[in-house]
């Protein structure tokens, strides 16, 4: 844990022996009442420190209300559990156990669509990744710079883009972009016969388009079901370049697809 500096760190040392004394009255206390008043003002005084671990959580499709509660819940979690007598300072303990608790309302109550548990560890990662690298680079960090400073792979940072449009889902009955038609209006229906032929020969068509190369491409991923980094060795480029390829390909065919659809 970093520590403050000048006048914070002032602050900050003034804070941990307050909450120390508090937590150590409130141990040695024999009352109930006064042992409960003791930790809730424990908690008022490290509410800030809370809510300033909740700010870095918010605006991910969670409501911001509900992750401060849930960090003030770790913060109580903490001074229940914080013996005074560790050599370690109040906020070294508290802080992991409220980011904890945020992580857990995350990855058990956050998402519409629950993806695996490493995913959901990637996202949030990945969202706290993105602001530090900002603030390093000065500028947006592209997909290498957030593969290398999380050390995951190519596929892992995708899933968890596409991960962090699960937390919330969109009314069938909202219009598309641009158009009067909703989304319910775009789904093909599994028992109509006429209609999986009709998408399977627009999307025939909207391949047809596609130079030798791209086709070769989803040929390897789809029908040969190759990952990313096989499909890589297999041409002799690199991971990262078969994903950007095959973006744009999923991109040209998307607007193939909406081109013969409106």
């Amino acid at each position: 844990m970093a520590y403050p500096t000048g006048a914070s760190y002032d602050r900050f040392a003034e804070r941990e022996e307050r909450t120390r004394e508090l937590l150590v009255e409130a141990a040695s206390t024999r009352f109930p009442a006064r042992q409960q008043q003791l930790r809730e003002a424990a908690v008022t005084l490290n509410r800030p420190m809370a809510l300033g671990v909740a700010r870095r959580y918010h605006g991910r499709s969670v409501e911001d209300d509900d992750i401060d509660q849930v960090a003030l819940l770790g913060l109580w979690k903490a001074v229940l559990g914080y013996t005074p007598t560790h050599t370690t300072t109040f906020a070294a303990y508290a802080i992991p156990t409220i980011k904890g608790e945020v992580k857990r309302h995350f990855r058990d109550r956050g998402w519409l669509v629950r993806p695996t548990r490493s995913v959901q560890e990637h996202t949030l990662e990945l969202a706290q990744a993105i602001g530090t690298l900002q603030h390093r680079l000065g500028r947006e960090p592209d997909d290498r710079d957030l593969i290398d400073y999380l050390g995951i792979s190519s596929d892992d940072l995708k899933r968890a883009r596409q991960a962090q449009r699960s937390y919330q889902g969109l009314s069938l009955d909202s219009p598309r972009h641009g158009t009067t038609h909703t989304l319910a209006e775009t789904l093909a229906d599994k028992d109509d016969i006429y209609d999986l032929i009709d998408t399977t020969h627009t999307l025939r068509w909207a391949i047809d388009q596609l130079s030798d190369r791209d086709r070769q491409l989803l040929r390897l991923r789809y029908h040969q079901g190759l990952s990313q980094r096989d499909i890589g060795g297999r041409l002799g480029v690199s991971q990262m370049h078969v994903s950007r390829l095959l973006a744009r390909i999923h991109g040209r065919l998307l607007e193939s697809l909406m081109l013969q659809a409106s």
